[in-house]
């Protein structure tokens, strides 16, 4: 990272799962940028949602990777590929836990998914993101991602209803 930490990045594995789900819910409970909100998620729902990824990478319908700092998860992404007609595009998340933000992690994470993506069949990636993310819409830009469409007053985060921008890159 910028600061010098050393993390591992590596394919999601069905052993992570408490991982996944304490870091998730970490998540919830800041109400950062993400469209998750409100109550936990259950051990239940994070099982068929980790089962499914691992499933759709094994069958080269995306990619994924978990960033540790020793045990602990603290970044991950993916981008999951569109069906048929569509299937030249991949759907691209990101989450970064809030001591690992704006030290690169987010930056260094979205350039290897997007070089796996290309070896799938992703020509387009497409992403989400809330408009009072203004440093994830600073380095989405950065990272050669441009806005092609705006849901207005779509999202209702921490009381405000704002905008939902929708960004690709080719």
């Amino acid at each position: 990272t910028k600061s010098g930490k050393k993390l591992t990045v590596r394919l999601p594995e069905q052993t992570d799962l408490q991982q996944v789900l304490t870091y998730i819910n970490d998540l919830i409970a800041e109400d950062t940028y993400i469209i998750m909100s409100g109550e936990p998620v259950t051990e239940s729902e994070e099982y068929s949602y980790l089962t499914a990824l691992l499933k759709e990478i094994s069958q080269k319908q995306a990619v994924a990777f978990y960033v540790f700092d020793g045990d602990k998860l603290v970044a991950n992404g993916q981008i999951k590929k569109r069906q048929r007609r569509l299937s030249h595009i991949g759907d691209f998340g990101i989450t970064v836990a809030k001591e690992y933000r704006q030290d690169g992690v987010g930056s260094q994470l979205m350039a290897m998914l997007l070089e796996e993506a290309r070896a799938i069949g992703v020509k387009i990636v497409t992403l989400e993101v809330f408009s009072n993310n203004e440093r994830a819409c600073y380095v989405y830009k950065k990272m050669g991602f441009t806005e092609f469409g705006v849901l207005p007053k779509s999202v209702i985060h921490r009381g405000e209803i704002i905008n939902l921008i929708q960004m690709y890159k080719s």
